[in-house]
């Protein structure tokens, strides 16, 4: 017999009214498995379709029928617990997704003379394009570059780099790709360039899907109660919680090792502390997140060189990670292409909050021949002392996409015959400790590297120190390494200083493989994104062949960036200039600027000259005809465009001085903030008694159609005003007309009194 029964757990109302079934020869409840679950209660794997609630663990029911009620008594065990995040939950706006379309490029020139240059001038003129179209239905871009000169006598053509579609779902966090594309790689893997399609996670289009695994906690409370989280004596997270399981999730921590301690404070004004240790991993993803990859297509052939050459074969490249536990993330990879299959699959782990693991084993099969693989690494903290280790080994004959590919396209013993890293390693030892020295700010590090392959066998030992001295963030910096096995060397001593808020130098010595010590001297300030800046570099280096000079300069305009880099050595001088910057469509209107990486904005003021803020920082300003590029917006995420009412010219009136706006990825907005630049006044209207007009009457100037209101005390803002004005002035129940003169001033004539209206 159906019920429909209001539900109680452990004498708390759930507010549900649930579906169940009385079997009446038995006397016996059951319900579905979904019910059960929205109820909160912990189900069994084995108990399928309909259960009785006498088959769950820990739970007793009492059914009155009376009341249409039932009420469960249950274990903490029996019950769900209620997951809290400690992240803040965001409203996913919906991106605008609007048409239009980018061209970035960069242009520069080649100059040389010298000693030893036959021919000096010109060399070369390059220029590289990177343009997309964007639409509600996604983006298709396309890359390339042109170079022709003295140094390229075949060159003076356009060769293509990347070409694809692309368009993003930012609730599920998908990112779907048709065209050119890198393949997706776990730590141990290579990726390849493909032509085909590629369905893939991107969370950072769904900022509430956080991939990593943060700090977990798991309880339960008897009566209401309040969880603090403190971490390194800092409250990191508070809440209240009910009688029962609870679990606290995503509270962020500081990098490296330590414990958290988690205090209950029961209504009952009983305390409960419990210490957790925790460590930060990095490869770890959520518990119950998928993020995955699907690729399949023809790899790319000649990157860079050739613009359409892919291989005839199709590849395919799978990769998954599942958060298992908080402590556990599953990986797996299979990739292929007719004549090889390749596979990996393993775990990362965070054994006993000690450190974190990786294990991976796999295998291939190419051109008959099957070999495995095995691959591992430790992290761990131990004293304030960071260790690093890695191991990868692999049989002869193991392949995967990367070298197969390359052998498919430079054949066999050209890859075998050289230095190439295409083949996979055979194996791969690295041992890395880095701790503190003393004091703080003092680090040193050293580190054991083997890497051999068929044609090469490196054992590198290194070390490095470096400190604080003290003054300004100047620090010293010191660096060795050497193979044992080609005895190549390298030492190198720096001082680094910083010459105000920006810029900093750098001074010291280096030397190679026991020649000469070289002297070198360097002084940087790195350009920012703010139109007007500027930026520099110069590089002196001393070397037995000679004194080598490198530096160069730049300059953002609202236009672009203008650059020039220089160099010289031997008795030969380089001089390269160039400019980086875009050319927009949007709104159905051309701008250009600088170069657009993500999304950008066209806002549109009217004046010339006003400073535009991008989220409440000023980026740039409008330009002759009162429009200004905004480069550097976050897709997929509010950003704020605004300006100053102060920056507008005496008289003008703006109707929105800021817009909010969501652009979605690779696409590009239209921003209306035109300001009104017409001639205004504020008029003060009265009738022949002296009593001001009524509020709300319509106000008609020079014979417009659209009229003004009458505001409070007969005031009335008029715009569009000429050296002589007339007005007629409407309410129910009434008419009258005025006229006024407006004197056009270098002051702005803020208001105009006393006008009758007869």
């Amino acid at each position: 017999m159906p019920l429909y029964l209001a539900v109680s757990i452990n004498g708390r109302a759930t507010g549900q009214i649930a579906h169940f079934f009385l079997h009446t020869a038995s006397n016996r409840l059951s319900a579905s498995r979904r019910t059960l679950r929205s109820l909160g209660l912990r189900l069994p794997l084995l108990l399928e379709g309909e259960v009785y609630l006498d088959q769950l663990p820990g739970i007793r029911a009492h059914y009155d029928a009376d009341a249409q009620s039932l009420a469960l008594t249950a274990t903490d065990k029996a019950l769900a617990p209620v997951v809290i995040s400690a992240a803040p939950h965001y409203a996913l706006p919906t991106p605008d997704r609007s048409v239009g379309a980018v061209l970035n490029y960069s242009l520069s020139a080649g100059f040389s003379w010298g000693k030893t240059i036959g021919n000096p001038g010109l060399t070369d003129v390059t220029g590289a394009l990177n343009g997309w179209v964007y639409s509600p239905v996604g983006t298709l871009r396309s890359s390339g570059y042109i170079q022709s000169g003295a140094l390229h006598p075949n060159g003076g053509h356009f060769t293509r780099l990347d070409t694809a579609y692309q368009f993003d779902l930012p609730k599920p966090a998908v990112s779907v790709t048709v065209g050119d594309f890198f393949t997706t790689a776990l730590s141990w893997g290579r990726s390849i360039r493909m032509g085909g399609i590629q369905i893939r996670r991107d969370f950072a289009l769904n900022e509430n899907l956080l991939p990593q695994q943060l700090f977990a906690f798991s309880g339960a409370a008897a009566v209401p109660s309040t969880v603090d989280v403190f971490i390194a004596n800092n409250r990191a997270f508070s809440t209240q919680v009910a009688p029962g399981p609870f679990e606290l999730e995503d509270i962020a921590f500081p990098s490296g090792t330590g414990s958290a301690v988690i205090q209950v404070h029961g209504a009952n004004r009983k305390v409960t502390s419990h210490r957790v240790s925790f460590f930060a991993a990095r490869d770890l993803i959520k518990r119950g997140l998928l993020d995955f990859a699907f690729e399949a297509g023809h790899p790319r052939e000649g990157y860079g060189i050739e613009s359409n050459v892919y291989a005839g074969k199709l590849a395919y490249s799978t990769t998954l990670r599942y958060g298992l536990t908080d402590r556990i993330t599953l990986q797996g990879h299979l990739e292929g292409e007719p004549g090889l299959h390749m596979f990996g699959l393993g775990l990362t782990a965070t054994p006993f909050n000690l450190a974190e693991t990786t294990f991976v084993m796999g295998a291939s099969r190419y051109q008959g021949r099957t070999s495995s693989f095995a691959y591992g690494t430790l992290r761990t903290i131990v004293h304030g002392a960071t260790v690093n280790m890695s191991i990868l080994h692999s049989q002869n004959g193991f392949a995967d996409l990367a070298y197969a590919t390359g052998v498919d396209y430079l054949g066999t013993a050209a890859v075998a015959g050289s230095q190439s890293l295409l083949e996979f390693p055979r194996s791969q030892e690295l041992i890395g400790v880095t701790f503190p020295a003393g004091r703080e700010q003092r680090n040193v590090g050293v580190s054991l590297i083997h890497a051999r392959r068929a044609n090469s066998d490196d054992l590198i030992v290194a070390a490095s120190y470096s400190r604080s001295l003290g003054w300004h963030d100047s620090s010293l910096d010191f660096y060795g390494s050497r193979d044992l096995n080609t005895r190549h060397s390298t030492l190198s001593l720096r001082v680094s200083i910083p010459l105000g808020d920006r810029s900093y130098s750098s001074v010291g010595v280096q030397q190679q493989d026991g020649a000469a010590i070289g002297p070198t001297a360097y002084v940087m300030r790195p350009i920012s994104e703010r139109v007007g800046d500027y930026g520099y570099s110069a590089q002196v280096e001393r070397w037995a062949g000679g004194t080598q000079v490198i530096g160069g300069a730049r300059y953002r305009s609202r236009y672009g960036k203008l650059g020039v880099d220089f160099s010289h050595f031997g008795g030969n001088s380089y001089l390269r200039p160039s400019l980086d910057g875009s050319i927009v469509l949007a709104g159905g209107r051309l701008a250009a600027g600088n170069t657009i990486h993500d999304s950008f904005a066209l806002v549109d003021v009217g004046v010339a000259g006003v400073p535009i803020a991008l989220q409440n920082r000023v980026v740039t300003q409008t330009g002759r005809f009162g429009m200004a590029l905004v480069t550097g917006l976050t897709s997929n995420h509010p950003n704020r465009l605004s300006f100053n009412v102060k920056n507008l010219p005496e008289g003008a009136t703006a109707s929105a001085t800021a817009s909010t706006v969501v652009p979605a990825s690779h696409s590009g907005m239209f921003v209306d903030l035109k300001a009104d630049t017409r001639p205004s006044a504020l008029v003060n209207l009265h009738d022949r008694t002296g009593q001001v007009l009524p509020l709300g009457a319509a106000v008609s100037l020079n014979g417009n159609s659209t009229p003004f209101s009458v505001g409070y005390d007969g005031e009335t803002w008029l715009v569009g005003l000429k050296t002589q004005n007339s007005l007629r002035v409407t309410w129910p129940g009434g008419t009258c007309s005025a006229s006024f003169a407006y004197h056009t001033r270098t002051t702005f004539q803020s208001d105009i009194d006393n006008i009758e209206c007869h």
